[in-house]
């Protein structure tokens, strides 16, 4: 269906997930003649009369609950963001006189929770969400057939006969198919994550989330809405020529709550119906003539009759400050622009009797049925069905403290409302008593005679001053001066004191928004840590609203829309979708706290070499991942690094062979060096064997001489003997002799 270039108060309604008609559809249905669709409108009128009044008393309904109950509070919240005094406030002030500082902090503090959160979903780079097949899918009958039919084969085959063999073979085979069919969803919730993925970004939901979280954090509700299906338009080449190209695209958007009117007393959106102020540019409204769903007549009547630009703003509460915030002119449109009408878009329950003429099929007069109504001024120009199989309304909401028994919580504002009066009071009268104690008062006697003189004498240097002594008092001064006291020390303390309990009302510190001025555990960089993960235990529970409110009925309803409308069948299956906002920002945390644990406890060369430089540079991405910074500019790619390994290893097989030979060289020099000593040793034992004999034979000789002596001494006494005995035996024969003679 075409689309409406619609803005808040508002976002421009669109068929919410109907598929677009093509063009030759829109062709056949814009070719029925236009008395034809006249008439058709003629035969509606009484019972689009009878639904404009359903929505115009349900509009009544919100209206003044919302302005008694509601408004006074987004006014307020409203103020305070913009650090404006309320008009009662302001006139005290200035009749009081002083300084009408406003030290908003308000603001620092919405804008710091909306930052946080959207860094705190967006720092891993990958969606808030993931879609999971169900933990036990489903087995059609015809895997359940085949493995009846294989079981059997194998029992014909005389394979097997016992009950137990018979019951594992089933049960085998079970597990294989079950194991099959859990990868098949797997790929199949995959492949529907990246459809999704791929229209939540066509379709703005980045810029509709951020400005739901600004809602979010200043208001008591922040509203999202979508998928809303809309024709886009782009310019493509085409055979050497650029054409202009219409494409469906479903669509994300941000509700104010200013524009965003429920049924009175309710709690979930679903139990009753609600509307939304929207504007519609004419041409728009005029281009939806013959789509299903429009009455042509009931366009026509819209376009001549209704005034332009807001019809509503002037008569509720609260608008008139609104527009002044939002620098919109009342007095232009309404404060709308011009060239556009303002519409209500209703969504809710209606008896099936105000259906029956708009060629609605299968109604039954007294059901109620769920619906989706355009009305500009008194005419309902648009009423279908609402295009969701369970009803939902395409609206999601969320509060920064939830009320169980309201749907409007409380906002950041307001739980800090009173510290911001008491600080801004404490501020004015720092800045008034500075402002006093800037320079001294003067005290003139009006008693002496140039007392007029001296009144209107300005205080300069070397200025002089007369006056008439003799009518002086006591010796009275006829002017003096008195410096007023300067307590802005003990103002500043107590804006702190409040700064500080701001801080604790809201559960958001100032160090969590930029401001690192912290005393205590906050001088440390391990203090401020510490004091950063308790201080994120509220943006968790934040988060958690937002995950449970926001990001699973919206994927949801998303996913929905694919499983009817998606031509991509491989895409569908049983799935659910899991947010992963507050538990990944835990996960996150804890992860990366554990990641560098692990690679301070792996920094040595024993755990380098078991891990791996591929596998320890996957740790070191997860890392930098964590921190923000650029992956690929500082870790080298797989491909490099497998260069950098090889390069590596052929080094080192390099410096192996190379140390290989030198030991080959060196173990031949130790061979050769252990030759030579062996040959010096045997030369050795040689010179010294043959000295040993040498010796032995000296020493022989030098026996054998000694024993020749020693002969030779024998021979020599027995001769001597012998010489000794015949010369005693001639004495003796010369005694006998001599005898004899005698």
């Amino acid at each position: 269906m075409p689309g409406l270039g619609l803005q808040p108060v508002g976002t421009t309604v669109q068929s919410t997930i109907l598929p677009v008609k093509d063009s030759a559809s829109n062709a056949d249905s814009n070719s029925k003649p236009q008395s034809s669709r006249q008439s058709e409108g003629v035969q509606a009128s009484a019972t689009v009369s009878a639904l404009a009044a359903h929505i115009d008393q349900c509009w009544e309904d919100a209206r003044k609950h919302r302005d008694q109950y509601v408004t006074p509070e987004l006014v307020k919240c409203r103020e305070q963001f913009a650090g404006v005094y309320d008009s009662e406030t302001k006139s005290s002030i200035q009749s009081l006189g002083g300084s009408e500082a406003y030290m908003n902090i308000t603001a620092v503090k919405s804008n710091g929770a909306a930052s946080w959160i959207m860094d705190a979903l967006s720092r891993s780079g990958s969606n808030s969400w993931r879609l999971d097949p169900t933990p036990d899918p489903s087995m059609s009958e015809t895997i359940l057939s085949q493995i009846k039919a294989q079981v059997t084969e194998k029992i014909q085959q005389g394979g097997m006969t016992a009950p137990a063999q018979i019951a594992a073979e089933v049960e085998q085979q079970y597990e294989v198919q079950r194991k099959a069919v859990e990868l098949e969803a797997r790929k199949r919730a995959d492949r529907m994550a990246r459809h999704i993925a791929d229209q939540m970004s066509e379709g703005g939901w980045e810029k509709a989330f951020r400005e739901f979280l600004d809602d979010y954090c200043r208001y008591p509700m922040g509203i999202l809405k979508g998928p809303e299906l809309r024709t886009k338009q782009t310019l493509v080449w085409v055979g050497g020529k650029s054409e202009v190209k219409t494409e469906a695209v479903l669509t994300w958007s941000r509700v104010s709550p200013w524009d965003f009117y429920p049924a009175p007393n309710v709690r979930d959106l679903n139990d009753s119906y609600l509307l939304e102020r929207i504007l519609i540019p004419r041409h728009a409204l005029a281009g939806m003539k013959g789509i299903e769903g429009w009455n042509d007549a009931a366009i026509d009547l819209a376009l001549s009759s209704a005034p332009e630009g807001s019809v509503y703003a002037s008569s509720l509460q609260g608008e008139t400050r609104r527009a002044q915030y939002e620098r919109r002119d009342p007095s232009v449109a309404g404060g709308a622009f011009k060239d556009s009408v303002e519409a209500l878009e209703f969504w809710g329950r209606v008896k099936g009797e105000l259906l029956r003429e708009w060629k609605i099929s299968s109604v039954d007069p007294l059901q109620y049925y769920a619906i989706s109504a355009v009305k500009v001024g008194s005419t309902v120009v648009r009423a279908v069905l609402n295009p969701d199989p369970l009803g939902r309304l395409p609206y999601y909401t969320a509060c920064y403290e939830e009320d169980a028994d309201s749907l409007w919580g409380n906002s950041i504002p307001n739980k800090m409302r009173d510290c911001q009066n008491m600080l801004n009071s404490a501020f004015r009268a720092a800045l008034n008593n500075a402002a006093f104690a800037s320079g001294p008062q003067q005290i003139i006697d009006t008693h002496s005679a140039s007392a007029a003189t001296l009144r209107n004498k300005k205080i300069t240097p070397w200025s002089r001053c007369e006056y008439d002594g003799s009518k002086a008092i006591n010796s009275r001064q006829p002017v003096e001066y008195y410096q007023p006291q300067c307590y802005i020390e003990p103002y500043l303390q107590l804006v702190e004191f409040l700064e500080n309990r701001a801080d604790n009302l809201t559960g958001i510190p100032r160090y969590a928004h930029g401001d690192q001025n912290v005393a205590g555990a906050g001088n440390t960089a391990t203090g401020l840590r510490l004091l950063m993960d308790a201080a994120s235990r509220v943006v968790k529970d934040m988060i958690l609203a937002v995950d449970s409110h926001v990001i699973r009925p919206a994927v949801q309803r998303l996913y929905t829309w694919n499983l009817l409308y998606h031509p991509d069948e491989m895409a569908k299956g049983d799935c659910q979708v899991v947010p992963c906002g507050a538990a990944e920002m835990l996960v996150k945390e804890q992860t990366s706290q554990a990641r560098r644990e692990f690679l301070m406890a792996t920094n040595n060369p024993l755990d380098s070499q078991l891990i791996g430089i591929r596998q320890r540079a996957n740790l070191y991405r997860a890392v930098v991942s964590d921190l923000g910074l650029p992956v690929d500019d500082i870790i080298p790619s797989d491909e490099d690094l497998m260069r950098q390994e090889q390069s590596m290893q052929q080094q080192q097989q390099a410096q192996m062979d190379q140390q290989a030979q030198m030991d080959q060289q060196a173990q031949a020099d130790a061979q050769g060096a252990q030759a030579a000593q062996d040959q010096q040793v045997a030369q050795d034992q040689a010179a010294q064997a043959q000295q040993q004999d040498a010796q032995l034979k000296e020493s022989q000789l030098r026996q054998i001489g000694m024993q020749q002596q020693q002969i030779i001494a024998a021979n020599k006494e027995r001769e001597d003997a012998k010489r000794r005995s015949l010369e005693n035996f001639k004495r003796i024969q010369e005694l006998q002799n001599a005898t004899t003679a005698q």
